[in-house]
């Protein structure tokens, strides 16, 4: 026989299976009980099924409206269904009566209201709680969510002033560090927070994260391995740590990684699809066509794999894989097929600029030409279109691009380090920051599946180490150049719609480092990322063969086979102190070098 208080013992223990259904009888005995109604839907939003909730909550709520548990539990469920408005109405008059109350109506008026109207509420409500802490944490969140960093920071900033101990402002304002691109700074903050006691998966994971900026790979592999013991669901920090074991040339650390969780039974949906992923870059497609039928094929293997990983989400992705297992068995046509029949049902940008590439490889430009140009369009997908454009257009002999958007001769553009970059003159400044940049080469391999043959590459923002004088310099340099190149891009006479559109305030949204050694190169590819690219020379060989294009930038040809034999269309020398400015959707690659001596590189995207 079902018991109120039993159940609700049941309930605190965390059996909550039984206790829902012990639950479920006592309603159905006692449709109109309080206290059932309330604690059964408190248990139904705790576990995220707020819809369930909302009608038990909301019978609670009517027949006993002036009990704070009942209304803070309605809130909450209101909330997590989008419901700003009628929570504020909720609580308007209840704000004073609890700092809880105070904090589901800021985010109540988060949901609804601009930033000055949010910061204004905020105030208003601290004012109740005398600068309650926990009050400006969930203010500092909402900050975060908005993409308001600085504010947010701020607010953690008050919070450590007043408490310095207090291990959540610590943990969260070493997030928004790394986010400002001051992995030191967030790296310092999570160490206090550790000696304080937490010891979370978000805390290891986030170690990782910033080891991993400041390029110090066993320390990040050890937290994120700490991260997954303590939540072996969380797939960020397998893709993590998968990505620093193959820069560690530990590939087969990366795919064992997700073997074991799978076989630990940890299954997921995310980290069956990882381990395809990752069983691709390698070119092993068995395994990955026995994963997608006994996951995500429709029938028995539903029933035989107790975990629904199945969604509509997953269409895309499982369209792309089988596509790409015709692709790595020489099977190009049937790849393109394959996915231009899925076009019907799965209107995906991904799935179309995918189509495009397997389409120029089988000869077929006018599909290129007639879908491409409205993907110039929108922010994820315009680089590669316009990339696949000047395929297209070559393969076909218009060439249109050579006249316009890929104008190399105007559009590739070169800046020289002055010697006022320093006391001693470009030359020095240059053998310092190679010597400096040397040690950040901390990897033992390229990283997987990149463009880069024979060398390493640095992880994190290289220019976010603020503390370093020659980074600073450099990277005042680089945005000036920038600049100026925007400026000079102003003033092209026909100007094309396919041009990048950018502004003098600019942003680095990734700069790293790159030590090629002898027969090193990198594979022909584009920066989907960027508006503009550019790379600055550190260090070059001496004695570079010139007849051959030893180590030269090349513009022009893309990174798989085409129908048609096509030579790059344009190349530019390296030089220590150059930086060579272009367009992202440029093709562009390196030729190999042969010497003992490296190569050494600094290379950004901007965006504005």
């Amino acid at each position: 026989m079902y018991d109120l208080q039993k159940t609700l013992s049941l309930h605190q223990e965390g059996k909550l299976d039984i206790a829902a259904k012990s639950y479920q009888a006592l309603l159905a005995k006692n449709p109109n009980d309080i206290n059932v109604n309330f604690l059964y839907g408190k248990l139904l939003n705790d576990t995220q099924q707020p819809k369930r909730a909302e009608a038990l909550l909301r019978k609670a709520y009517n027949a006993v409206s002036t009990n704070v548990g009942i209304l803070t539990e309605y809130a909450k469920c209101m909330l997590s269904l989008g419901k700003g408005k009628d929570v504020i109405g909720l609580l308007s008059n209840h704000c004073k009566t609890s700092v809880e109350l105070s904090k589901l109506f800021l985010k109540a008026q988060h949901l609804v209201c601009n930033t000055a109207e949010l910061t204004q509420h905020y105030h208003q409500q601290l004012s109740y709680w005398n600068d309650s802490s926990s009050l400006m944490l969930v203010m500092a969140q909402l900050c975060d969510d908005r993409g308001e960093l600085t504010a947010s920071c701020d607010i953690y900033l008050k919070v450590l002033n007043n408490d310095p101990n207090n291990i959540l402002a610590l943990h969260n304002l070493a997030t928004i560090k790394r986010r400002l691109e001051l992995p030191n700074d967030a790296l310092v903050l999570l160490k206090r927070a550790q000696a304080l006691g937490l010891d979370t998966f978000q805390l290891h994971h986030n170690l990782g994260n910033a080891f991993s900026d400041l390029n110090d790979i066993d320390s990040a592999i050890a937290a994120y391995s700490k991260a997954i013991s303590l939540n072996p669901y969380y797939i960020d920090s397998y893709k993590n740590l998968a990505a620093l074991y193959s820069e560690s040339g530990e590939i087969g650390s990366a795919i064992a990684l997700y073997e074991n969780a799978i076989s630990a039974n940890t299954v997921s949906k995310d980290i069956i699809l990882e381990l395809i992923k990752n069983y691709l870059r390698v070119g092993s497609t068995e395994k990955p066509k026995l994963l997608i039928s006994k996951y995500f094929s429709a029938g028995e293997g539903f029933a035989k794999n107790s975990v629904d990983l199945y969604d509509t989400g997953t269409d895309e992705d499982i369209a792309l894989f089988n596509a790409e297992i015709k692709y790595l068995e020489n099977d190009i046509a049937g790849a393109f097929d394959a996915l231009f029949g899925t076009l019907r049902d799965i209107k995906s940008d991904k799935v179309m600029l995918q189509c495009a590439q397997y389409a120029i490889q089988t000869n077929n430009t006018s599909f290129v030409l007639e879908h491409m140009p409205e993907l110039t369009n929108k922010k994820d997908s315009a680089v590669m279109a316009k990339a696949y454009l000047t395929l297209a257009e070559r393969l076909s002999g218009q060439n249109a691009h050579r006249q316009s958007y890929g104008h190399y001769e105007s559009l590739v553009k070169t800046f020289e380090l002055p010697d006022a970059i320093s006391l001693d003159g470009a030359a020095n400044f240059c053998k310092k920051l190679s010597a400096y940049l040397s040690t950040q080469h901390t990897a033992k391999s390229a990283p997987l599946q990149q463009t880069l043959n024979g060398g390493t590459q640095t992880r994190g923002n290289i220019f976010s180490q603020t503390d370093n004088e020659l980074i600073v310099c450099l990277k005042a340099f680089c945005e000036q150049s920038v600049k100026d190149y925007i400026s000079e891009l102003d003033k092209v006479a026909q100007a094309h719609p396919y041009l990048p559109a950018l502004s003098n305030d600019i942003k680095f949204v990734g700069a790293w480092s790159v030590n090629l050694s002898n027969k090193g190169y990198h594979t022909n590819h584009v920066h989907p990322e960027g508006g503009l690219s550019a790379v600055f020379y550190v260090d070059i060989p001496n004695n570079l063969n010139e007849s051959n294009e030893e180590g030269h930038l090349v513009f022009g040809k893309p990174n798989f086979d085409l129908p048609q034999d096509l030579t790059h269309e344009y190349s530019v020398m390296p030089k220590i102190g150059k930086l060579v400015v272009f367009p992202s959707y440029f093709w562009h690659g390196t030729i190999p070098f042969h010497s003992s001596e490296k190569r050494l590189t600094v290379a950004f995207d901007v965006s504005s």
